[in-house]
């Protein structure tokens, strides 16, 4: 999660730069759940976006640091993104590069990639947890006239106007709603709707672009879009990564053996425990002597 920039050239530059960078992220904290284990006193539970705070706070009070002032750029993968989280690492001068779900679609070198595409069927098909989804036709694909609040439906109907909507950080939205007997009997209707029409017709929601707000997570984005920002945060894939598969496949920690929160909690740390030290004895200050 923590990277700090001691060395912003290729790798290999210089061995002494390059062993002591290892060397500090080693100390600092080589992963995101990692971290979350050493900065927290209990384990949480939930959705991954209600522990970036607490374990960004966790790593300045345990290590003493002040991840603003130090030069350390901390990074997070998409589970992370929230409008909250932005605007905290916005608020507190944290130099972060946390991306959205969607930042790969929008990198030309993805989009050009002839076996990206390939291999994300790939996952998608070998995934146990995948579910069902049904494309539908996107906000995009409704015509709509903000002046005289209409909406024309990608089938040429004509959708009810059901008010403003307003979100406290994109802005103005106006509502339409497709009426029940046009969804019914749409022929386009498997392409409209995730669920059979029971109760009520497509509904959609359309930016007023006059009105709209410039949230934390578009600030965000634009930063994690830029040259730089895609060039940092490929370090994360080399320098994070390697965590877990050294962990799981040289460690065999693909499974916990304990049951309760502080038995697993003392079996990760003790794996965390060997993995930091390992580290320190191939690439700490002992190591540059021999």
């Amino acid at each position: 999660m923590l990277k700090h920039q001691a060395n912003d050239g290729k790798p290999g530059d210089d061995p002494n730069k390059e062993r002591e960078l290892q060397t500090i992220e080693t100390l600092t904290g080589n992963a995101d759940k990692i971290l979350k284990f050493l900065s927290e006193n209990e384990p949480r539970m939930g959705q991954e976006q209600s522990t970036l705070i607490p374990t960004i706070e966790g790593i300045e009070f345990n290590l003493g640091i002040d991840l603003a002032q130090c030069g350390t750029v901390v990074t997070a993968d998409t589970g992370y993104s929230s409008e909250s989280n932005m605007k905290y690492v916005f608020e507190n001068g944290i130099d972060a590069l946390i991306p959205d779900n969607q930042f790969r679609n929008r990198d030309p070198k993805f989009a050009d990639s002839q076996t990206y595409p390939k291999q994300k069927e790939k996952r998608r098909k070998t995934r146990k947890d995948r579910g069902k989804k049904v494309a539908i036709f996107p906000a995009s694909e409704f015509k709509a006239n903000l002046k005289t609040k209409s909406c024309i439906c990608p089938a040429g109907k004509e959708m009810m106007y059901h008010g403003e909507q307003e979100d406290e950080v994109r802005g103005t939205y106006l509502r339409f709603r497709g009426r029940l007997n046009d969804c019914r009997n749409c022929k386009l209707n498997d392409q409209c709707m995730q669920n059979k029409v029971t109760k009520r017709g497509r509904q959609v929601l359309i930016r007023d672009e006059g009105r709209k707000r410039t949230s934390n997570l578009d600030l965000m984005k634009q930063k994690i879009d830029s040259e730089e920002g895609r060039r940092k945060y490929s370090r994360r894939m080399w320098t994070i990564e390697p965590v877990f598969g050294n962990i799981r496949s040289n460690k065999r920690l693909d499974r916990f053996s304990l049951r309760g929160k502080a038995k697993v909690t003392g079996q990760w740390l003790l794996y965390c425990l060997v993995h930091n030290m390992e580290k320190l004895w191939r690439y700490g200050p002992e190591a540059q002597v021999a």
